[in-house]
């Protein structure tokens, strides 16, 4: 534990896999990119991740629509199970709906929800909840959604989804109210810390607690302060696995020449530039990535820019890079040096200081 902070590291055990924590899920947008590389025949792609996400950006109408014609639903089913079976069998799926937050999702909807997610394999399914619906509320439908998946006979675990900005007067009680019911497993989904601190706050409560459960975030973004990857803060709020936001990536503003093309780095938690990245390291890509598998950076990135394929190749290093950074954090929690390993991230020092009123130079770590 840290002052106004945790961070803790576990595995996860489910159906044979082993999910080492904290970690980062590969997302459904990181794998298509992976099959576009493998397409033209410039990497195999090797992706780690032991839980892969599908996020799904569901619009009102396409929802309402979903709910009640049969032949959409039954498209948008066939969709799913493609991306769900596409995923492998070494690894759990989970289905992230990307929702309009003050879109009323209906007790009907819910339950189509749920029947697609069975009908396409998903290990654990999304339980809908309604932006600050009363507890009580969210109660019943859980109670009704975990009868229903248990109906099913399917092995699937229920997976509440519920918003990190929400009112903090029912944050903690759902929370609570789900743990309660035997969920091994809740889906929160990003809001900015620093607007949201009190929720944030819970679930480092709920981390010194030692709940046995699985606290899993979507719709990360990737920046934080538009400099640092917001992924690898978030440990500190005692959150287990991450998907990041997979909204597409701006690939029209890659061509544009005017616009430098920034990577994540793993050894600084930023996005550098070719110049940056070769000011630190040389042309040497420091990184033993599926994509980076040449000597130069340079290279790597001339050629993946020839074959129009750079935001896809981006996009698969940082899945890959980012993953095992996170890994070295969990080495590091587990070997009781964390405190050494956060402040030899220089770029955390100024997110953690303003957003957890930790000092990394002056704290006793």
């Amino acid at each position: 534990n840290l002052q106004n902070a945790t961070l803790r590291a576990g595995i996860i055990k489910d159906g044979g896999i082993e999910i080492p924590t904290p970690s980062r899920v590969l997302n459904s947008a990181e794998l298509e990119n992976g099959r576009k590389i493998e397409s033209k025949e410039l990497g195999s792609p090797k992706f780690p991740h032991q839980v892969f996400e599908i996020t799904k950006f569901m619009k009102p109408e396409r929802l309402i629509e979903f709910s009640k014609n049969v032949d959409i639903s039954a498209i948008i089913m066939k969709q799913i199970k493609k991306i769900s079976d596409n995923a492998g069998m070494k690894r759990l799926t989970i289905f992230h709906p990307v929702l309009n937050r003050n879109f009323v999702i209906t007790d009907e909807m819910n339950a189509k929800l749920i029947e697609l997610q069975i009908g396409s394999n998903i290990d654990l399914i999304a339980v809908i909840d309604e932006h600050n619906s009363p507890v009580s509320k969210f109660k019943t439908r859980l109670k009704s959604s975990i009868s229903r998946i248990n109906d099913s006979g399917d092995y699937s675990e229920p997976m509440p989804m519920i918003r990190m900005d929400s009112d903090y007067r029912f944050f903690g009680e759902k929370i609570d109210v789900a743990i309660n019911e035997g969920v091994k497993v809740i889906n929160v989904v990003y809001s900015p810390v620093d607007k949201n601190f009190a929720n944030y706050s819970y679930l480092i409560s709920l981390a010194r607690q030692k709940k046995k459960v699985w606290i899993h975030m979507s719709e990360v973004p990737r920046k934080l302060y538009r400099k640092i990857s917001a992924m690898h803060l978030l440990p500190l709020f005692g959150i287990d696995t991450y998907a990041l936001n997979s909204r597409p990536f701006p690939m029209g503003l890659i061509k544009r020449k005017e616009v430098a093309v920034k990577r994540f780095d793993n050894k600084t938690l930023e996005y550098l530039t070719l110049p940056e990245h070769i000011k630190l390291y040389g042309d040497n890509p420091e990184c033993n990535c599926f994509v980076e598998n040449r000597k130069k950076l340079s290279d790597v990135l001339s050629i993946f820019q020839a074959a129009e394929l750079l935001s896809p190749a981006i996009i698969c290093h940082e899945a890959v890079s980012s993953y095992y950074e996170m890994q070295r954090l969990r080495k590091a929690i587990v070997e009781d040096k964390s405190g050494k390993y956060l402040a030899s991230k220089k770029n955390l020092v100024f997110p953690i200081k303003k957003l957890l009123k930790i000092d990394l130079a002056q704290q006793q770590l």
